[in-house]
């Protein structure tokens, strides 16, 4: 699939990836490692382990799409609630939320690739989680849904992290341990 250069730090590899065949979506994904396979690679997912994602990305070629029942429906809630959140989040923080569904790569590390499910555009300047936005500034959103057991979990294991060496972000406006509703 013929890569699309933008004046951005990333290549688009799919401009809807809500419009495209599941079985090419997943193979694009198995050609770098996600957004979501970071997880797993650090051992902080009850999903997956750094194994099955060395695994899947060993044969670009084999795609699976057997996925469970339950996992199906945890999936299914979790993209049903991505505009939901998208428009509650751009409300809470002041900014005009930007539904895009585009798979990107980065330029500076085009191993690493993200399905964006959506972006900010501040409408002032605003400090959020310890970062300086500005505005007009287009901000990435990731939406991730969970129970609140795993809430709990995942806070805590993030705490942890901290204390110790912590996980780098992939871009300079990551922002690792900013809650909403924490």
């Amino acid at each position: 699939m013929a890569k699309k250069k933008t004046t951005y730090p990333f290549t688009v590899i799919l401009e809807d990836t809500e419009k495209i065949p599941r079985g090419v979506w997943l193979k694009e994904r198995k050609l770098a490692v996600c957004a979501s396979d970071y997880p797993a690679i650090v051992g902080l997912s009850g999903f997956k382990t750094p194994v099955d994602i060395y695994e899947d990305k060993v044969d670009p070629e084999k795609v699976s799409e057997e996925v469970s029942l339950e996992t199906k429906y945890r999936f299914d809630i979790g993209h049903a609630l991505e505009p939901v959140m998208l428009e509650t989040i751009g409300r809470e923080i002041g900014a005009v939320p930007i539904r895009d569904k585009r798979m990107v790569e980065s330029t500076l590390y085009p191993y690493m690739r993200a399905d964006i499910d959506g972006l900010f555009l501040m409408k002032e300047d605003r400090v959020i989680c310890g970062t300086e936005l500005q505005k007009n500034e287009m901000v990435l959103y990731e939406a991730k849904t969970t129970s609140f057991s795993k809430y709990m979990e995942y806070r805590e294991q993030s705490t942890r992290c901290t204390k110790r060496r912590p996980i780098r972000p992939i871009s300079h406006r990551a922002n690792s341990g900013c809650w909403f509703g924490a």
